[in-house]
């Protein structure tokens, strides 16, 4: 769906549809984590945001919560914010439209029993959106939350080339920054662009945070 079509959906569903920076006054940005939770990863994940005071919001897989389900509740307990990123992390047209929100769902009933939280937020894989997804949001009362600057964590090949990447990354104030915590070289780097964007004067809050802004 083209740009302009988004710009008059968050015209007018400003609440339901996330595609762009969200204005703030405060220097905020909020750091988003997909398709956790993972193993070790998460854990480690949860210590460094702890360490650096600061919430973050994790958009986790179904299937992944039914593999590690106390991941869930620590990402939870620790008072970060937990949105929907599907089932399996599969298009509609993989799967069917029927399907597709059944899994969706069933994601969500996973979140209430293993966080003990309800979640309206939903971020479609790989950005997907068309008018199902458009449809779907409306139907389920869900807040679809993009992105507005990808980290590219999921092809560069080390630590070093992520935290450089963003140091040269021009960061805006309400920028959704995309991040995924089942890659170790982003469990590695993110302390240090943790640092860095602090050291540029930004806040770093949830989503929901920021979209209260």
């Amino acid at each position: 769906m083209n740009y302009i079509i988004k710009i008059v959906l968050k015209f007018l569903f400003p609440k339901r549809f996330i595609f762009a920076k969200i204005k703030n006054k405060d220097r905020k940005v909020a750091l988003t984590f997909d398709d956790g939770p993972y193993t070790a990863n998460t854990t480690e994940l949860l210590n460094i945001l702890r360490q650096e005071d600061i919430k973050a919001t994790f958009f986790v897989l179904g299937e992944n919560l039914e593999k590690y389900p106390d991941l869930s509740r620590d990402i939870a307990d620790a008072g970060h914010e937990i949105g929907n990123h599907s089932f399996s992390h599969k298009k509609i047209s993989e799967l069917g439209i029927v399907r597709y929100w059944q899994d969706v769902q069933r994601t969500s009933e996973l979140i209430a029993r293993h966080a003990k939280i309800k979640t309206c937020l939903f971020r479609p894989p790989y950005g997907e959106f068309n008018l199902s997804i458009f449809r779907g949001i409306l139907k389920n009362s869900m807040v679809l939350a993009g992105w507005t600057l990808d980290s590219k964590d999921s092809w560069l090949k080390d630590k070093d080339g992520l935290i450089q990447y963003m140091q040269t990354r021009k960061v805006k104030s309400g920028d959704i920054i995309l991040f995924h915590e089942d890659y170790g070289i982003t469990i590695e780097a993110i302390s240090q662009i943790i640092k860095d964007l602090k050291k540029r004067g930004f806040n770093l809050v949830t989503v929901s945070e920021l979209q209260g802004a």
